[in-house]
C-alpha cells in the first residue's frame, strides 16, 4: 500500500499545486530493508523525496510528536485487527481518514467525523487527502473539536491518555486491554 498512498500524494499534489510545498506525507513504520528500498525507490520514481518523509523505527514520544504536529493521519490498511495507530491520531484530535475495510466500518459509532476511502484507489485515496487539508483548514474542527465526541474523551482521559505519563506508568498490553475496554463500552473493568 505505500506505492498507491505515494501515487495518490503525487496526484493530490498535482491537483493542488497551491499546496505543493506546504504539505508533505510522512511515512512511518518499520520494514524489511527491501521494503524500505522499494518505498525509497517509488519515492524517487514519483519525483516526491522533497515531499515525503519516510521515519523508521521512531519512539512512541516521536510519533505523538509527529501526530500533534500533523494536518490529519491516513490509514490506508488492508487489513487491522483493532488499530491503536488511528486511537493515538484521534486522540491527538487531528482529522482521520481511513480504509473502508470492514473492521474500520466498526469506528463510525466511536468516532465522529472519520472519512472512509478505498486503500487501493489512488483516486479514493487522493480524495481523502483534500479532506484532510479541508478539514485542517477549518480552525474550528483543529482548535475547538475533536474526531473524537465528548463522551469518547471522557472516557478515554479516565485511563490517563497522557502519553508522557502512559508511557511510564504502564505497559503496551495494558494500553491495549484498556482501549479494548474502551471499545466495548466498559472503560472501567
Amino acid at each position: 500500500f505505500p506505492v498507491t498512498i505515494m501515487q495518490a500524494f503525487r496526484q493530490y499534489l498535482d491537483h493542488n499545486p497551491q499546496i505543493s510545498t506546504v504539505n508533505k506525507l510522512v511515512l512511518v513504520g518499520n520494514g524489511s530493508s527491501k521494503d524500505i528500498q522499494d518505498v525509497q525507490n517509488e519515492i524517487l520514481k514519483n519525483n516526491l523525496n522533497k515531499e515525503i518523509k519516510l521515519v523508521l523505527g521512531c519512539s512512541d514520544n516521536q510519533l505523538v510528536e509527529l501526530l500533534t504536529k500533523s494536518s490529519g493521519f491516513i490509514y490506508p490498511s488492508l487489513f487491522e485487527g483493532f488499530g491503536i495507530p488511528l486511537f493515538e491520531a484521534a486522540s491527538c484530535g487531528i482529522p482521520i481518514a481511513l480504509s473502508n475495510i470492514e473492521v474500520f466500518e466498526e469506528f463510525k459509532e466511536f468516532l465522529s467525523d472519520v472519512n472512509f476511502f478505498d486503500p487501493l484507489s489512488v483516486e479514493s485515496i487522493s480524495t481523502a487527502l483534500v479532506q484532510l487539508n479541508l478539514k485542517f483548514k477549518d480552525s474550528n474542527i483543529r482548535n475547538e473539536q475533536s474526531v473524537l465526541s465528548k463522551n469518547d474523551r471522557e472516557k478515554i482521559s479516565s485511563i490517563n491518555l497522557n502519553y508522557d505519563r502512559l508511557l511510564n506508568q504502564i505497559d503496551r498490553s495494558v494500553f491495549a486491554e484498556n482501549l479494548m475496554n474502551i471499545y466495548l463500552g466498559n472503560p472501567n473493568p
